[in-house]
């Protein structure tokens, strides 16, 4: 008797990613609701929960305070000498790079320039690096500006794990925006600067 073997095919269920609240973002990360809305209004996570979880999972970075991070706000149009204030994915490296720029309070302009790099964070989490090459002019009466560089950047969310990096990054450079991007600092209340 001539048997004839089956042909076997496997289609996978597809799963829907779960839908979640702030609140329950929140409590999973250990994050403030606050944090979370920012994050998730930079584009850089969903409010699924595989994003989530992906963002608890991601450690707090520590330099031992010798990098600065500056706590910014998600991106809008600002229409002054830059397009926008803020971070955002879907900014333009050139427009993210002026956002970051100025115009600052609440920092000594000289440990910020000493200490050569700038971390760029979002309710909690870290979304580029930047070069500091000096202080730039033009910031208006007690505010600062610096001449940046892009070092790297998330130019997506968390989990696409899209990356942009400057043009002359070196190998040690390269290796900082692979150990901080995504991770997560302390946030700071009552200002725009923390150390890490």
């Amino acid at each position: 008797m001539d048997l004839t073997v089956p042909t076997i095919t496997h289609v996978k269920a597809e799963v829907v990613d779960e839908a979640v609240s702030i609140s329950a973002a929140a409590r999973l990360t250990g994050m403030s609701r606050h944090s979370v809305e920012k994050i998730v209004g930079g584009g850089y996570i969903r409010l699924v929960r595989s994003d989530i979880t992906a963002l608890a999972r991601e450690p707090f970075i520590s330099a031992g305070g010798a990098l600065p991070v500056v706590q910014t706000d998600v991106a809008e149009t600002d229409g002054t000498w830059r397009p926008y204030t803020g971070d955002a994915s879907w900014l333009t490296d050139a427009d993210w790079l002026l956002a970051q720029a100025g115009d600052w309070t609440g920092v000594s302009s000289r440990a910020i320039v000493d200490a050569g790099y700038l971390a760029v964070g979002l309710g909690g989490m870290v979304t580029g690096i930047v070069r500091v090459e000096g202080r730039a002019p033009g910031a208006p009466a007690g505010r600062i500006r610096w001449r940046i560089s892009l070092v790297g950047r998330l130019t997506s969310s968390l989990r696409a794990g899209g990356l942009s990096f400057g043009d002359d990054v070196s190998a040690q450079e390269r290796e900082l925006v692979l150990q901080t991007l995504g991770m997560r600092y302390p946030v700071r209340r009552g200002g725009a600067f923390t150390w890490v």
